[in-house]
C-alpha cells in the first residue's frame, strides 16, 4: 500500500517534469523563449538592426569658434588675456566668487592685463550679443 503511494507520487512527478521539458523545447525551437539572449539575432544570418541610427560625423576637424586664444598669469599676479584675431573689441567683467564684487573693463585690441582677486573668480567676456563665462577656482 505504501509502495503503491510512492509509485503514484514518483510517476506524477516524472510526468510533470517530462511535460515541462517538452514545453521548454517547443519554446526554444520557436525562438520565443524568455531565457533567450536579446542581443542574439532570432534567426542566424540576419544582422541586428539598431534602434537609433548613428549621426554622420565628418572626417575632418571642424574649427571651434575661439574667442580667447591664451590666458596667462603675469609676474605681478595679473591675468593676461589674448583675444582671437577676429575679435576687435570686448567687455570684460571680473566677478569675485566670495564677495560677488564686479569690476568691468572695456578694451580694444588683442591683449589686456587685468588685476584679479586672490580667491576664485569668474571672467565674463561680452562681445556684441554673445556672452562667455570662464570660472577660475581657488586652489
Amino acid at each position: 500500500m505504501i509502495m503503491r503511494r510512492y509509485l503514484i507520487y514518483i510517476s506524477t512527478v516524472a510526468t510533470a517534469l517530462l511535460m515541462w521539458g517538452c514545453s521548454e523545447m517547443d519554446l526554444i525551437e520557436d525562438g520565443s523563449s524568455n531565457n533567450s539572449d536579446p542581443d542574439k539575432p532570432a534567426k542566424p544570418g540576419k544582422p541586428t538592426v539598431p534602434i537609433k541610427r548613428r549621426p554622420i560625423v565628418p572626417t575632418t576637424k571642424l574649427p571651434r569658434p575661439r574667442i580667447i586664444e591664451r590666458v596667462e598669469w603675469t609676474r605681478g599676479g595679473a591675468l593676461s588675456v589674448q583675444l582671437a584675431e577676429s575679435v576687435s573689441a570686448a567687455e570684460v567683467i571680473i566677478r569675485d566668487m566670495l564677495t560677488a564684487e564686479e569690476v568691468g573693463y572695456l578694451f580694444e585690441g588683442d591683449r589686456i592685463e587685468i588685476a584679479v582677486p586672490d580667491t576664485g573668480f569668474e571672467l565674463v567676456l561680452r562681445i556684441g550679443d554673445e556672452c562667455y563665462v570662464y570660472s577660475v577656482e581657488e586652489e
